[in-house]
């Protein structure tokens, strides 16, 4: 680096001094106007606010005092959020994560202290002393990572230092875990539900729903009579807990999702003439999420399930649908248009897909509400679809019957 001879740099711009100082880089930062015509005073100036400690470059500004000038992730304000087009859920996240784990640690050091060795700590310091998951520092991280963006575009950084490495060891959160399909059939048993939901119906319903269609728990509780098609569910919209109103999907994309008829049968049973579906109070307001996750919790404990020990949540649900679809060979593109995620490894031509003309998202999605095919069935079914003739049509029909046990009609 090149070395400086001064603290500060001054320059004329028509008739008045402007003074440069330099940042952590030795690079200099912008001018700033001593509003004066003679150099001899605009230096003694310069010398004046050095031995105050004001002359100081952008990059010694503190992350908190530039936080605060630009209003990160203040609902209405935030400029971020605002070109972004992000929820205000999700804005409001973002503020919290920052308000509870990026300024009490970060907050008081300049830019000019912020590198990669100081953010590698403070990610050890919230795993090893405050006990937070990986994936949580992860997100906590991306919003930090929003802020030193933008500070590097203001030219507070030479590079962000949260850019260009990965920090963090695989996550060290337990494994997901999902209902196995005897205990999903027995949980749901219309014979049981006051056994084990002790006649919730509502409750029972918007988990029927969760478990047989992947729907996320947001997007139940948000359904309307006006999204049931014969059976089909338009999904459209989800209900936020935090802000108490109806919003966009997560990916603020719509999809139809197919039900099985135990679904649609439930659903018709509990419909109300309009309003929401899943309510107490004839639609006007719909369950909460906190109640319908406490009553699926009470209904797998009465069954003797220990939902700590495998880590089973409301959210299992979803991991069960996308296991099942996979069992059944359904590509990686038609489980996300069923479910309604994301991933890079989905490309733009997938969306040209209809979910209501996929029979084989259908005939899968239809499975899960019964017994899972002996292996052999599967497998003799498998080579009957490679001949394709009549014969192998009506044999893989009579594996696939089932009798009043739910077993196959027809052992191999």
């Amino acid at each position: 680096m090149k070395r400086k001879k001064s603290n500060y740099y001054l320059t004329k711009v028509g008739k008045i001094f402007y003074y440069y100082t330099y940042d952590a880089f030795g690079r200099r930062t912008t001018k700033k106007s001593t509003g004066l015509t003679n150099r001899a005073e605009a230096d003694l100036y310069c010398q004046d606010l050095f031995k105050k400690d004001a002359l100081k470059s952008d990059s010694s500004m503190k992350l908190s005092q530039y936080i605060s000038s630009k209003s990160f992730f203040e609902v209405g304000k935030c400029r971020y959020s605002l070109f972004k087009g992000v929820t205000e859920v999700y804005t409001k996240d973002c503020y919290s994560r920052m308000k509870v784990h990026i300024l009490p640690t970060l907050g008081e050091l300049s830019f000019n202290e912020l590198n990669k060795g100081i953010i590698k700590y403070w990610q050890e310091q919230l795993v090893l002393e405050k006990g937070l998951a990986i994936k949580t520092v992860r997100q906590v991280t991306s919003v930090l990572k929003i802020i030193l963006d933008q500070a590097t575009i203001d030219g507070l950084l030479f590079v962000n230092p949260v850019t260009g490495q990965s920090m963090l060891p695989k996550n060290n959160s337990r494994t997901r875990g999902i209902l196995q399909h005897s205990e999903a059939f027995d949980l749901f048993n219309k014979d049981k539900i006051e056994e084990h939901w002790k006649g919730q119906i509502h409750y029972y319903t918007a988990s029927l729903v969760a478990c047989y269609t992947g729907m996320r728990q947001g997007e139940i509780i948000a359904l309307t009579p006006d999204k049931i098609k014969g059976n089909k569910i338009l999904v459209s919209q989800s209900y936020s807990i935090k802000t108490k109103r109806l919003g966009p999907t997560k990916t603020k994309e719509n999809r139809t999702v197919y039900m099985i008829k135990e679904v649609k049968d439930a659903l018709e049973a509990i419909m109300p003439e309009s309003g929401f579906i899943f309510s107490l109070n004839n639609g006007q307001s719909p369950l909460t999420s906190n109640r319908l996750t406490d009553a699926f919790y009470s209904a797998i404990e009465r069954m003797g399930i220990d939902r700590k020990a495998r880590n089973i949540t409301f959210h299992s649900f979803r991991h069960g649908v996308v296991t099942h679809l996979r069992s059944k060979g359904l590509s990686d593109a038609k489980i996300y248009m069923v479910t309604g995620q994301k991933s890079s490894r989905v490309i733009d031509d997938y969306t040209r897909f209809n979910l209501m003309d996929d029979e084989d998202v259908i005939e899968a999605m239809d499975t899960l509400s019964s017994p899972a095919v002996d292996l052999k069935h599967h497998k003799a079914i498998e080579a009957l679809k490679q001949l394709g003739t009549a014969e192998a049509k009506k044999a893989i029909s009579l594996l696939t019957n089932k009798d009043n046990n739910g077993q196959s009609a027809l052992t191999v």
